[in-house]
C-alpha cells in the first residue's frame, strides 16, 4: 500500500465508538450552544452546512416541571419553509392541561421543520431532548456562525446549572 492509498483503518477507528452510541458522531460534527439568557434553556447544534437544530436542555422548565404522568404534546405555530426572527413563536409546549411554553427561535432563517417525530411522539422531548427529542431544523440566514448564533454561547462556556 503506498502513502496515497486511501487507509480505512484510520476511519474505522474513528467511528468505532458510534457502534455503541449512534448519537457519537453529534458530538464530532456539531458545534453545540446555550442561550445566554439562562433562564432560557433552548440549545443550538449547529451542522458544517449551518443547518441548526434547536431544542431544550435538560434544565429547562418542562423537563423539571413535568410530572411523568402527565400528557405532552408539541403545537406547531409556523409553518415549515417559513421564515423566522428571533421573536417568532416555533411552537408551543403543553404539559396537562394548564401548562404551556413558548419555544422561540433566537435566530434569523428559514423554519425547514418541527420534529415529525415529536408530533407523532412527543415523550421523546423529555426522554431524549438533546437528540431524538429536538424541537426544529432551521437553515441560517448569516454563514457566520457568531452573527447568525449572537445570543447563544459555545458549550464550552458554563452558563447552563
Amino acid at each position: 500500500m503506498s502513502d496515497d492509498d486511501y487507509n480505512i483503518q484510520q476511519h474505522l477507528d474513528l467511528v468505532k465508538p458510534w457502534n455503541s452510541d449512534p448519537t457519537a458522531f453529534l458530538l464530532r460534527y456539531y458545534t453545540l450552544h446555550y442561550h445566554r439568557d439562562s433562564e432560557n434553556k433552548i440549545y443550538v447544534r449547529q451542522a458544517p452546512n449551518k443547518v441548526c437544530i434547536l431544542g431544550i436542555t435538560e434544565q429547562h422548565v418542562v423537563k423539571e416541571n413535568n410530572n411523568q404522568d402527565q400528557s405532552v404534546q408539541i403545537i406547531p405555530k409556523i409553518e415549515s419553509s417559513s421564515n423566522v426572527k428571533p421573536n417568532t413563536v416555533l411552537c408551543e409546549i403543553a404539559i396537562g392541561d394548564s401548562q404551556r411554553y413558548e419555544i422561540k427561535a433566537h435566530m434569523y432563517g428559514k423554519l425547514l421543520e418541527i420534529n415529525p417525530r415529536l408530533l407523532e411522539k412527543p415523550e421523546l422531548l423529555l426522554d431524549v431532548p438533546l437528540t431524538e427529542g429536538y424541537l426544529a431544523l432551521i437553515k441560517a440566514y448569516h454563514e457566520d456562525t457568531s452573527r447568525q448564533l449572537e445570543e447563544f454561547v459555545s458549550a464550552d462556556t458554563d452558563i447552563i446549572s
